[in-house]
């Protein structure tokens, strides 16, 4: 039990991008689960239109659907049966592209920090030009 519940509400929601291993992710859901109570998005909508009241409650939600989701996260859920959100683009899986962080990363790997500070110059001068022309305008 959390030791603010009895004064206040204490419930959880935790959002995460990737995760490093499954057994980080099962540390920190033990860890977790030592206070909270994991509940499903079904709860979480019961409790928003006032039909349940919950306290030490947590529901896990994973952002941007990176592949450390399915390699990592799935099979420690599955196993342990603890319900979670995945919130994905509809746009990113229909064109098979990457969001804009995942290409930062890959120009910072493969070509290195130099181009990008090069290249964010360029559109600093670029930006002021514009800016210098929609004032005069």
């Amino acid at each position: 039990m959390h030791p603010l519940s009895l004064v206040m509400s204490t419930n959880l929601v935790l959002v995460f991008h990737e995760m490093p291993s499954k057994d980080w992710f099962r540390t920190a859901l033990k860890t977790i689960r030592r206070i909270y109570r994991f509940i499903s998005m079904e709860e979480i909508e019961e409790y928003y239109y006032g039909n349940k009241r919950f306290n030490n409650c947590c529901h896990i939600c994973f952002d941007d659907g990176d592949r450390s989701f399915y390699d990592n996260v799935f099979p420690v859920l599955k196993e342990t049966g603890i319900p979670a959100t995945i919130f994905l683009s509809p746009k990113i899986i229909e064109n098979g592209s990457n969001y804009w962080f995942q290409e930062l990363n890959y120009i910072r790997e493969h070509l290195g920090d130099k181009l990008l500070k090069e290249t964010e110059k360029v559109l600093g001068i670029i930006r002021k030009q514009l800016l210098v022309k929609l004032n005069s305008e």
